[in-house]
């Protein structure tokens, strides 16, 4: 599957987004408008952080996550 045409739906399992990889799907949840979708992901430094997929996708703000 290409990168460029990724949904937050998309299963992103084992994909790499710059220092990050998406391990495993958390949870989903769905507020009044949209419904998220909350990945376990690990960095190259070995931190284990929650990301979202449309912020794994847009690569928006997980740079800051890690040092």
């Amino acid at each position: 599957m290409c990168k460029d045409n990724l949904t937050p739906s998309d299963n992103l399992e084992n994909m790499r987004f710059d220092r990050l990889t998406a391990i495993n799907l958390n949870k989903s949840f769905k507020t009044k408008y949209k419904r998220f979708y909350e990945w376990n992901c690990k960095c190259d430094c070995g931190k284990k952080i929650l990301m979202t997929s449309d912020k794994l996708i847009s690569k928006t703000d997980f740079i800051k996550e890690c040092p």
